[in-house]
């Protein structure tokens, strides 16, 4: 099942970057409590943490937040970065539902908690059998709806529903109509993510030169916006249009040049350009910034698997599957070992 493969890109990119307004907390940096500050320690330790996230230190911004709980076991905003955790880091799903469905339930009006339980519930969906994925995508659908509902303006929310309406089957929801509908309503306060969705919408409907210009339009109202050129650069690699994918991830990577999404995207192109040497390379960096990173590692596997060169792509292989042995990527790599060891 093809559900929701963009979707799960806008997720991983949205947990790597700066929080949106609906964040409980003010976004200020307090590495330590001062006993003259009014701030519970509990919410000093949670924005400490966001800073760690900042700076991709995702074990320590995990501890801090951990050790929020500790100090306020209801402490929501801090149950939802746990969650963002365990998806960035890629690793257990069920704890990343409940630490969201603890999230939502202690704060029932924050979009941003919904947004991330949807989140969870799509890569359960990428990650399911059939039967499994649309009932999990019906949740999705409603937590995404929900966040809509507390903020219209929550741009991540937006997108994620209108690509749920897009590869959703019909009998699930799917409707072209809606997925338009989701962009007409926000391109007055939302132009970047209105064309995003639009460019979605002509990728669906076959109408590439259209996506383009949608896509070219959302990068003259914001420049510095890594999402909308690594979904430039997923249209250009679909088109087959390696160049010019190349260009939009090289552009990203002066805007964030330790963005992993980015490093390992430009390393898929390199690799299907035959460039071999330069997507390990790209594959190497993006592991840098995070280890677990499970299309970074398959990526190299493959290559190596390529290249016969049998001791490396089995490392990269068996690293994959630890670190993700339920993601398709995961169960891929997974497979590819048991053909290895029987070719032995």
């Amino acid at each position: 099942m093809m559900l929701l493969c963009r979707i799960s890109t806008n997720i991983l990119c949205a947990a790597t970057s700066t929080p949106q307004a609906d964040s409980a907390l003010p976004r200020n940096n307090f590495p330590q409590q001062s006993p003259l500050q009014s701030v519970p320690p509990s919410d000093s330790l949670v924005r400490y943490g966001i800073s760690l996230m900042d700076t991709r230190k995702y074990e320590a911004a995990q501890d801090a937040f951990e050790e929020a709980l500790k100090l306020n076991p209801s402490n929501s905003e801090a149950h939802c970065r746990l969650c963002q955790m365990e998806i960035v880091q890629g690793k257990n799903l069920e704890r990343a539902e409940n630490y969201c469905l603890k999230a939502v339930y202690l704060t029932s009006n924050n979009a941003d908690y919904y947004y991330w339980l949807g989140a969870v519930y799509g890569l359960q969906a990428l990650n399911g059998e059939l039967i499994d994925a649309l009932a999990v995508a019906s949740r999705l659908r409603d937590a995404f709806q929900r966040a809509l509902k507390i903020n219209p303006k929550h741009s991540n929310a937006r997108f994620a529903m209108a690509q749920y309406y897009l590869q959703a089957p019909q009998y699930a929801g799917g409707s072209l109509k809606e997925a338009k509908k989701l962009a007409q309503e926000c391109m007055s306060f939302d132009e970047v993510t209105a064309r995003r969705i639009l460019a979605s919408v002509y990728r669906a409907e076959k109408k590439p030169a259209a996506a383009e210009d949608e896509y070219r339009r959302a990068m003259e109202t914001d420049r510095k916006n890594i999402e909308v050129l690594s979904e430039f650069a997923g249209f250009y690699i679909n088109e087959k249009r390696y160049n010019e994918a190349v260009e939009c991830y090289e552009r990203a990577m002066t805007i964030d040049s330790t963005n992993m999404f980015v490093l390992q995207g430009l390393g898929d192109v390199f690799a299907l350009q035959h460039r071999d040497a330069e997507a390990i390379v790209q594959y190497q960096k993006s592991l840098s910034v995070l280890p677990r990173h499970t299309p970074a590692l398959v990526g190299l596997a493959r290559i190596y698997d390529k290249q016969n060169n049998k001791i490396e792509a089995l490392k990269y292989y068996l690293l994959a599957v630890k670190c993700d042995p339920k993601s398709k990527l995961g169960k891929d790599a997974a497979r590819r070992v048991r053909e290895m060891k029987r070719e032995k």
